[in-house]
């Protein structure tokens, strides 16, 4: 591809006026994020740095980044002849729902993720336990909790707050002695 720049010159009182200079742009350095499963995938082969919500992750500078976090990915390359550096456009990872292996008989997931402050929980296990819900702003206040019995085998919960705020928040889960705590977005 090849662009043109008009180039306008001035120091002091010399001046140089509408110079004509021809770019090529090569576009081989402009990273694309795919993402296809646990792997995100960037379109040029090598200099790639990966940044995660703002922050470089340091030790992440190969084409493919296997099993990326919830979070903003952007990927920057360096032309290694030239040294000039792209990046791409920025790609948002949501996990919707990952079940949690509390023990080989006992999982957890949540979802919808992101919501709006009301989601479902999914609890599988062979044991019929007590069950302690709590959803917990960052800083750590109660803004809800939900005591319950479970019977064993798979047990869809309804869940949340209605009206909260956009922005990240815990869900503590307390069976018997374990507890888990998942992160939940409400949009």
């Amino acid at each position: 591809m090849k662009a043109h720049l008009f180039v306008l010159f001035s120091l002091i009182c010399l001046t140089v006026t509408a110079q004509m200079v021809t770019l090529d742009i090569n576009q081989d350095y402009i990273p694309i994020i795919t993402h296809n499963g646990d792997t995100l995938l960037s379109s040029v082969p090598y200099g790639n740095h990966w940044v995660l919500d703002g922050v470089e992750l340091e030790d992440e500078i190969n084409q493919i980044l296997i099993n990326p976090k919830a979070g903003t990915y952007v990927v920057y390359v360096i032309d290694l002849h030239t040294g000039c550096v792209s990046h791409s456009d920025s790609l948002t990872i949501i996990i919707n729902s990952v079940p949690e292996i509390l023990d080989k008989k006992t999982t957890l997931s949540i979802y919808p993720n992101p919501n709006d402050g009301l989601f479902n929980l999914t609890l599988e296990s062979v044991k019929s336990e007590m069950i302690t819900l709590e959803l917990l702003s960052l800083d750590g206040k109660k803004l809800a909790e939900k005591k319950l019995s479970h019977s064993s085998g798979k047990q869809i919960i309804q869940f949340g707050k209605a009206h909260l705020a956009s922005g990240v928040y815990n869900v503590c889960v307390h069976l018997g002695l374990k507890q888990i705590v998942q992160k939940v977005v409400v949009e």
